[in-house]
């Protein structure tokens, strides 16, 4: 079936004041989303971990947030969902609490939209399927949770990208390198509904890719003056690493 027949929310639970879309949920106030009203969405799983608090589903309008449920079926990115249940306010956008789930297929993920560090950092990109490009700045393997944990500079800001496999040997092989990551868009905020960080749950291997490796030797490059950093150059790397000479 095609991804578009798939997702086409019911006629039947649209007549019965039902919400149906992922947008529609998005759209309530924190106050209306804690009425509990009832919802029926059909959705591909972006990303389902309970080990990282990560459950995702996007239907053709948005993508949404999966409250912790004890009867939540082992899911996997790519597998079409029915879910039954009612909103929530959540703790930063309204959620969906589901009571019953079916798997009804499977069907791509949905194309990952490129977005700028200040439009995830608005808050408006929360649960969304996404893309975007930076430099790594620290990488490491985190035992807990399973994740490699990437730090990633990109457009004056950083965020954190959470993948299971990496595209390298070890995780410090990523530092410095030039990245492309699809992921979906996982808000960090306090008690007040303020978000302060951002993390990328990146679903898939291939979803993580070097678009500039790293020098494999740092110190192979050329030393620069420290008074020649931050000028203009015609063909700087800005971001990147660089290497000075000098006497503590």
């Amino acid at each position: 079936l095609g991804l578009a027949l798939l997702l086409r929310p019911w006629v039947s639970a649209a007549a019965t004041g039902e919400l149906t879309t992922a947008a529609q949920v998005r759209e309530l106030s924190e106050s209306e989303a804690r009425e509990g009203r009832p919802v029926r969405l059909r959705g591909v799983v972006t990303f389902f971990d309970e080990a990282v608090f990560g459950r995702f589903i996007q239907d053709e309008t948005a993508g949404i947030y999966l409250r912790e449920s004890t009867n939540a079926p082992l899911l996997a990115p790519g597998q079409v969902l029915e879910v039954e249940g009612v909103t929530g306010p959540g703790e930063y956008a309204p959620v969906v609490v589901p009571t019953r789930f079916r798997i009804v297929g499977e069907a791509p993920l949905p194309p990952a939209r490129p977005v700028t560090y200040q439009e995830l950092a608005s808050g408006q990109e929360d649960s969304q399927f996404v893309e975007i490009r930076g430099i790594v700045r620290e990488a490491w393997f985190e035992e807990d949770t399973g994740y490699h944990v990437v730090k990633l500079a990109t457009g004056g800001g950083r965020l954190t990208v959470l993948v299971k496999e990496i595209p390298v040997v070890t995780p410090e092989a990523l530092v410095d390198s030039q990245v492309r990551a699809r992921g979906v868009c996982a808000t960090i905020f306090n008690r007040q509904r303020q978000l302060f960080n951002i993390r990328l749950m990146v679903p898939r291997a291939a979803d993580l890719v070097v678009e500039t490796p790293a020098p494999a030797d740092p110190y192979a490059v050329p030393a620069r003056s420290i008074r020649s950093l931050l000028q203009f150059t015609p063909r700087g790397s800005y971001g990147r690493r660089v290497k000075v000479v000098g006497t503590v």
